[in-house]
């Protein structure tokens, strides 16, 4: 069951909030109280206790975005469902951005929230039937996009580098459709494997992945410009849409 009855929280509303690192202490504005379905004015709360507001299937979503916030200093910019007190179902719309102090220390995650159900609550469930390629070298987010990705109805083959992707491509028969890479692996990068695949499919697109900013990865010259890219960590429908997204796109 989803909740937004109340036009407090609306599509325009977007609310505050700040981590203090040193004290665990989360602190945000009325406006959250109202989109969370709090006592407005309630004591500061830890990290866990925000954590324990989020639905249970997108708390890893959640701690791996701020994890990855504190080791790379990246912002990030996530989508999440929250449980109200009644039971019912929101989904968010939440971005945090470090702050540091004058040595670089860590002092603070400083966010914004924002109520999006109406958008959300019901939205076209992207599905397909073509075969994707999925290169990842980190087994517990190679397992997880798979199950992810044939949940949707995709044949999925899955290596776990590049030249095991390879080896993939000469046992399989049929035409590939898409792949989806890791930006940076041991061995051989996403892009490298791109390019060897190429000319056996001509008409496959490529969509990377990466724990770094877009801008960082193609600002580097790992990229060009203009490439297909979902930054993780990313969410169920923030990975299927995308899939879909570049699937539709014109072929190369």
């Amino acid at each position: 069951m989803t909740s937004d009855d109340d036009p407090a929280p609306s599509l325009a509303l977007i609310a505050s909030w700040e981590w203090n690192i040193p004290d665990d202490t989360i602190t945000w504005s009325r406006a959250t109280d109202r989109i969370f379905g709090l006592v407005p004015a309630h004591p500061p709360i830890a990290l866990q206790q925000y954590v324990a507001l989020t639905h249970p299937d997108d708390r890893e979503t959640l701690k791996g975005a701020v994890r990855h916030t504190l080791e790379t200093g990246a912002s990030f910019d996530i989508a999440h469902r929250i449980v109200l007190p009644d039971g019912s179902v929101r989904f968010l719309h939440c971005r945090g951005a470090l702050v540091t102090d004058a040595v670089g220390r860590p002092v603070s995650i400083r966010g914004t929230v924002q109520n999006v159900t109406r958008l959300e609550a019901n939205p076209p469930r992207p599905q397909g039937s073509e075969t994707i390629l999925l290169v990842e070298d980190q087994a517990e987010v190679r397992n997880l996009v798979r199950r992810l990705l044939e949940a949707r109805g995709y044949h999925v083959l899955a290596a776990a580098s590049g030249h095991d992707a390879l080896r993939l491509t000469v046992q399989h028969a049929g035409a590939i459709d898409l792949l989806v890479t890791d930006v940076m692996m041991p061995g051989m990068s996403g892009r490298e494997v791109a390019l060897l695949l190429a000319p056996a499919h001509p008409r496959m697109r490529t969509l990377y992945l990466s724990g770094y900013p877009e801008e960082s990865i193609v600002g580097d010259a790992r990229l060009e410009p203009g490439i297909a890219f979902l930054q993780k960590p990313f969410t169920a429908e923030a990975l299927a849409r995308k899939v879909r997204e570049v699937l539709e796109s014109p072929r190369p």
